[in-house]
């Protein structure tokens, strides 16, 4: 019972707490919605306000080598495109060397009618989709770099080491 006036108290405390703080007291501001191609860039807003506009035609990205997805594959040969498949395994010294000229190939090509991928050879890494890969085009060694052009037609196929300029030179001819 000696504290008793200290739970006498607390609800006062509480109280005034509540009512006197402004994060709840202040009413929530409104926010007034406009479209952002009507913004007119001045000097308050010079640097987020840009006009909207749409270009006429997508900026060209480089190509790139991707892990192999059978959905991306398949609608990369319906459209056309070059593909290069690159049979890997982190086992294989050479094929790690390969994949690093692979990639900075396809970095340096601009073009976004060339896709790449990296299959896997080796269980457990290797999942059911990219061992079925490797079973449609009979691949057995490690290495294997297949190109394929327009509409799947085998343009390439060899488990010998590429230089940079050697690759370039093959999906030039390929595309």
């Amino acid at each position: 019972m000696k504290y008793a006036w200290a739970l006498l108290l607390l609800p006062v405390l509480l109280f005034g707490c509540i009512a006197n703080n402004p994060a709840q007291s202040s009413p929530t501001p409104t926010v007034i919605a406009t479209p952002a191609s009507t913004i007119q860039p001045s000097p308050a807003n010079a640097l987020t306000a840009t006009p909207i506009s749409s270009p006429s035609e997508p900026p060209s990205s480089p190509a790139s080598l991707s892990a192999f997805n059978k959905d991306e594959y398949e609608a990369a040969l319906l459209s056309g495109k070059t593909i290069l498949l690159f049979f890997f395994s982190e086992e294989c010294s050479d094929c790690v060397k390969q994949k690093a000229v692979i990639e900075g190939v396809m970095g340096s090509l601009e073009s976004s009618g060339i896709s790449g991928y990296v299959v896997n050879m080796l269980p457990p890494k290797a999942s059911a989709d990219e061992e079925a890969i490797v079973n449609v085009y009979s691949v057995k060694s490690s290495g294997t770099i297949i190109i394929l052009g327009g509409g799947g037609a085998q343009k390439y196929r060899d488990s010998k080491t590429l230089t940079g300029p050697e690759l370039h030179e093959i999906l030039k001819a390929s595309a």
